[in-house]
């Protein structure tokens, strides 16, 4: 359960997300489609220029 509430934390997760590398990930988020049972593969393409919270990054399942 630990690990679990550590990954809310940005600088947590950030250790393993590379913007160099173009990193593949499963993510899980309600904004995904019920059909795929709201998860998808998803690969990072940079981190946001305004918004250092967040990353753009594409579907890999569509």
């Amino acid at each position: 359960m630990a690990y679990a509430l550590r990954c809310r934390k940005n600088l947590f997760v950030s250790r393993f997300l590379n913007v160099k590398s173009g990193d593949i990930f499963l993510h899980s988020s309600s904004l995904l489609l019920p059909k795929n049972h709201c998860t998808a593969l998803m690969m990072l393409f940079l981190v946001h220029p305004i918004n250092q919270n967040a990353i753009i990054c594409a579907d890999l399942s569509r």
